[in-house]
């Protein structure tokens, strides 16, 4: 398997990752991004966590929450009746994982524009160095063999459990740790449709963008 090389090799196409390989090729670097997240048909999913279980789902679900509130609270005062209102979880659910796998794909087709080469599966340093070039692999359903002069480690962070915190949870409450961008809109959402929902932030300030 012979090496590919590159100017910018990017590890991790989440917000961070994908913008940067696309700015890095619009400015006449030749580009690779290497990312592993898979969406349910094993198919790429670039976006990282943003993208495919933080912001836009989030956001995508607080839409449908804000317009069943809406049908339940509002309406009536615009002299709109709608009978008996009822929820589709799953039809909801449905509509939050194509607005994601649209988002999917429209990183994919931008990076396809941008000329940026992009490997799905998991990147790691193999050896080199900044003089001769650093050796990468891309380990996933096509192995690859990369040479980059420059890389750029954007893979992002994982969850953690909270130290002497227990979880526990019941069909008609939930608890949301985090008030930032998916944490609050999560709240949101659950609060307009369970009868108890709580969130718990380090800080006393909340921050929607």
């Amino acid at each position: 398997m012979s090496n590919k090389s590159f100017d910018v090799v990017i590890i991790g196409a989440g917000p961070g990752g994908y913008i940067a390989a696309i700015r890095a090729a619009q400015l006449g670097f030749n580009v690779a991004c290497i990312d592993e997240w898979k969406n349910d048909k094993g198919g790429p999913a670039p976006g990282g966590t943003c993208t495919n279980v933080g912001c836009i789902p989030s956001k995508a679900l607080l839409q449908s929450s804000e317009h069943y509130d809406q049908a339940g609270h509002a309406f009536a005062d615009h002299g709109i009746g709608i009978g008996t209102l009822t929820i589709d979880v799953a039809r909801m659910q449905a509509r939050k994982d194509k607005v994601v796998a649209q988002n999917n794909d429209g990183i994919l087709f931008l990076f396809k524009k941008n000329k940026v080469a992009f490997f799905h599966g998991v990147g790691s340093f193999t050896g080199g160095g900044a003089e001769g070039g650093w050796k990468l692999k891309v380990a996933g359903a096509k192995s690859a063999k990369l040479v980059a002069k420059h890389v750029i480690v954007a893979t992002g962070s994982t969850p953690r459990a909270l130290p002497g915190v227990s979880m526990s949870f019941c069909d008609h409450s939930v608890r949301i740790h985090g008030g930032r961008p998916a944490g609050l809109p999560e709240a949101i959402v659950s609060g307009s449709q369970l009868e108890n929902a709580a969130m718990a932030s380090e800080s006393d300030k909340v921050l929607v963008l």
